[in-house]
């Protein structure tokens, strides 16, 4: 099964390092009815400057600088407004000494997160990758739970979204095991309205190499013999 082939597979040294980078989410081609406008790096507190004064941002001017190593909402600067000063620029200022560059986006409202996971074999033929699933967030990002219903979430997710979603999975697997990475992977995205009220999907704003919790949930899905589960973070 999967879950026996898991801890089987050892990725090559510096691997998980490369393929963990956020950096990596913006060098892959995605289509770009399925990219975040407005994504971008910045290696000075000049070119963070630069980017929120002369960018499109979200509503009310909001947008989320990221080093390129975190989790969980974690080492990042999140703010509204075209300028930046205080105690937010002092950490950015130390997120930049720290890693170099970081990643700007615009913060965008989310209608839904997603996550895509798989397991990276020996070769292409070896890959797998299980249907979407549901994140839940809360107002500032940071993952608290997670829903498996493969057919459920299909659904919502119509069919456009739902190939978005599938074909970036595979873009992400090949080029992580191009990269010499073995072993679990997830691909987070989400869906929000942008400023003319369409309906849009980033469909790479994360790739976690590593044991996400949907390989977890759905482990645990499949040994419960269940078709939908609710996994939840306790806070």
């Amino acid at each position: 099964t999967w879950q026996d082939r898991l801890w089987r597979l050892r990725a090559a040294p510096g691997a998980a390092a490369a393929c963990n980078d956020r950096r990596l989410c913006q060098e892959l081609d995605t289509p770009e009815q399925w990219r975040l406008p407005g994504l971008a790096k910045v290696d000075s507190l000049e070119s963070l400057d630069h980017y929120i004064a002369s960018n499109p941002l979200g509503p009310d001017d909001a947008w989320v600088a990221k080093a390129p190593f975190a989790s969980s909402g974690r080492e990042r600067v999140k703010r509204r407004g075209k300028t930046l000063e205080g105690e937010l620029r002092v950490r950015a200022d130390r997120l930049l000494s720290r890693f170099g560059e970081l990643v700007m986006e615009p913060w965008m409202p989310r209608l839904a997160d997603y996550g895509t996971c798989g397991l990276i074999g020996e070769s292409p033929g070896d890959t797998i990758i299980f249907p979407a699933h549901q994140l839940f967030s809360d107002e500032s990002g940071v993952f608290r739970g997670i829903r498996i219903d493969d057919l459920g979430t299909e659904k919502k997710l119509g069919p456009m979204h739902s190939e978005a979603l599938a074909t970036t999975a595979e873009q992400v697997a090949k080029a992580l095991l191009e990269r010499g990475y073995r072993g679990p992977f997830g691909v987070d995205s989400f869906v929000y309205q942008n400023a003319q009220g369409d309906t849009c999907i980033q469909s790479l704003c994360e790739i976690n190499a590593r044991l996400c919790f949907g390989l977890v949930a759905r482990a645990q899905a499949e040994t419960l013999g269940l078709s939908e589960f609710d996994f939840a973070l306790a806070r």
